[in-house]
């Protein structure tokens, strides 16, 4: 699996192809859903060249990168464009899907599997310089594959919908939801970092100390009145009332 190909060069497939590249892999190519799509992506890597589906059994891993809608019926046209592929292993990235949407694939006679790193993808920079330690959900025989490249691999579940609603909460709800101190913050006059940097140290107190112990706030010394005081002036009153009763159940269950 030295060498390997890139279906989907948006921006997990870019991340991949330079990180893998950069650790002793040799990136021979890909392609997008367009012609102009391919050569752009190619030309911001600066490695690799277009191919077209039949050529991606040249390379001996394959990891698709496109939407997880389009796996199934990506992986079915790669077989009709294919002739036998054994000994390619062919990867998707998705974390909502198993490796029976790679079936087509299986039937050529490709070694299937998963590979979802759990990493929130941004631009190329961003995303080379912090995905290096991060975990990565596997299905398959690629346990070793992830830790050669300094990933840290786990068992993927049998519930992905409920896995990849886990990893949602985690990185686009958590930015979602600190959107709210930053409006505060706006309207107050204060800079947004005193409030981001309590929140960073809360999650250290998390993976430190446990959730229940790095639980703090009026609730917690029994303040009902400054609770009351928030809710009469937050527009945003029925997501804190949610959070708070999520926050009393955590407590009492913890005594």
């Amino acid at each position: 699996m030295k060498k390997f190909a890139v279906v989907g060069l948006g921006r997990v497939g870019k991340t991949l192809a330079l990180y893998f590249t950069r650790r002793g892999f040799e990136f021979t190519g890909g392609y997008c859903s367009t012609a102009q799509g391919t050569e752009e992506a190619l030309r911001e890597l600066g490695i690799g060249k277009p191919l077209k589906r039949g050529e991606l059994r040249k390379a001996g891993l394959v990891f698709l990168c496109v939407p997880d809608r389009e796996i199934r019926r990506e992986a079915e046209r790669i077989s009709r464009a294919s002739g036998d592929l054994k000994g390619v292993h062919f990867l998707h990235c998705s974390g909502s899907r198993g490796r029976e949407a790679l079936e087509a694939l299986k039937n050529k006679g490709a070694e299937v599997g998963v590979f979802h790193p759990l990493f929130p993808f941004f631009d190329l920079e961003f995303s080379l310089k912090n995905l290096e330690g991060s975990f990565v959900g596997i299905e398959g025989d690629y346990f070793p594959l992830a830790k050669r490249v300094g990933l840290k691999p786990f068992k993927l579940p049998e519930n992905r919908v409920l896995y990849h609603a886990g990893a949602v909460f985690s990185a686009g709800l958590l930015a979602s939801y600190l959107s709210f101190p930053l409006q505060i913050a706006g309207k107050i006059s204060i800079p947004f970092e005193a409030y981001f940097k309590l929140a960073e140290i809360v999650l250290r107190a998390i993976k430190e100390k446990g959730l229940p112990q790095a639980i703090t706030g009026p609730w917690v010394r029994g303040d009902d009145e400054t609770v009351k005081r928030h809710l009469s002036v937050l527009k945003e009153r029925e997501i804190y009332e949610a959070l708070l009763k999520r926050t009393k159940e955590i407590l009492k269950k913890e005594g």
